[in-house]
């Protein structure tokens, strides 16, 4: 039977709370590595290990201080990232921590895991939020780290949440790493199974195809459907199931629809990313309001499965038109001239990036769900 969690602060905690190197980077020596700010991941709280940096110092008794141990949490001090953690693990290697973190080295009454993941609860943001206040620039010093309250039960019983969730963290950091790799797989492919600019052929096919994609302009291998758009503002829209689409996706959830079917979406105006401008495939019942094209292929000229990394391939931002917001109009896209092969050779091509996006989003809703997950055990196991 475990005691009541007791309160204590940080500085109960740790051994010391001290500041790191007051070094420039310089480039990675394949041995030592340099933890600045910028180097944990906003998200997994992970060393990022691409542009990987070494400390510009000499490596001596003098700076050996400065090395991480196993169990080590540092705390961002200052600026857009201030309270953002990370706990080191041998399987980091030989890491230097820099000057704007700060590292608690905690002591035997403490589990590090813990420790680590208490950071990563409401109550902790909401401390960070408090106490960074400035004039200036947002900052936590040692001393107001120091002072962070936390509840803690007895180590063992601390050991056995911190293993748990650093468990759930590693899966999580699994999926991850699948997600990257499948979005690396899908970038390869648009690259590969579309023709360049100005070409007519692509770097790969599938067996049996050949010859040159013809060049066709979108009105005339594509059908337009604007005209049953619908906008509704958010306070007359009636909660339901069915997706409502702006430029950049679904911004809603809605009852009724105005189109049902495949088509493809492509944002007409108020996108957010002009260099992976937004183009969406939809399957089934949609509300689709004034700020996306709605279009599908014409049947047995152009495949909509195809449509959608077809146009995504395409150089979509030098077609906008206006200043702040720009516009992707009605007449400009039906001019939009696309090289397309036959029909049978879309449909390929159509449907393994359909298959594709289909394992991104089951891998994004896994990932999506843990994270939940996670939420969740953080509310729940924590004082």
């Amino acid at each position: 039977m475990y005691n009541d969690w007791e309160q204590v602060k940080l500085g109960d905690l740790a051994e010391k709370l001290e500041y790191g190197l007051n070094a420039a980077a310089t480039n990675y020596d394949n041995e030592h590595k340099y933890l600045r700010i910028t180097d944990i991941d906003d998200s997994s709280h992970l060393l990022i290990k691409s542009g990987l940096t070494s400390p510009n110092i000499e490596f001596n008794k003098a700076n050996e201080k400065f090395r991480l141990k196993e169990g080590d949490v540092l705390f961002a001090r200052t600026g857009a990232s201030v309270g953002k953690t990370y706990r080191y693990t041998p399987e980091d290697g030989n890491v230097y921590f820099a000057g704007f973190l700060i590292r608690a080295r905690l002591n035997d009454k403490a589990d590090s895991k813990f420790v680590f993941q208490s950071t990563l609860t409401d109550k902790y943001r909401n401390y960070i939020s408090v106490m960074s206040q400035r004039s200036g620039q947002p900052g936590v010093n040692s001393k107001e780290y120091a002072k962070w309250n936390l509840y803690v039960p007895e180590k063992e019983e601390q050991e056995k949440i911190g293993t748990l969730l650093s468990k759930l963290d590693n899966t999580l950091a699994l999926h991850e790493e699948k997600l990257q790799k499948l979005e690396e797989i899908k970038k390869s492919l648009l690259q590969k199974l579309f023709p360049k600019d100005k070409a007519k052929v692509p770097e790969i096919r599938f067996n049996g195809f050949s010859g040159e994609w013809e060049e066709k302009k979108l009105e005339e291998v594509a059908n337009f459907h604007d005209s049953d758009r619908k906008p509704v503002t958010k306070q007359y829209r009636i909660s339901g199931k069915t997706p409502y689409y702006g430029a950049n996706g679904i911004q809603d959830y809605v009852e009724g629809y105005t189109h049902d079917g495949k088509f493809v979406l492509i944002a007409e105006d108020g996108a957010n990313d002009l260099q992976d401008y937004p183009v969406n495939f939809v399957n089934g019942k949609v509300w689709v309001n004034n700020h996306a094209h709605v279009v599908s292929g014409k049947e047995n000229i152009l495949d909509t499965y195809f449509l959608k990394p077809r146009i995504k391939t395409t150089n979509i931002a030098k077609f906008l038109v206006g200043g702040g917001r720009a516009k992707l109009n009605g007449v400009v896209l039906k001019n939009l001239k696309i090289v397309i092969p036959d029909i049978e050779e879309q449909q390929k091509i159509g449907d393994l990036m359909q298959k594709l996006d289909n394992l991104i989003e089951l891998s994004r809703e896994k990932q999506n769900k843990l994270k939940n997950v996670k939420k969740a055990l953080l509310q729940q196991l924590f004082v």
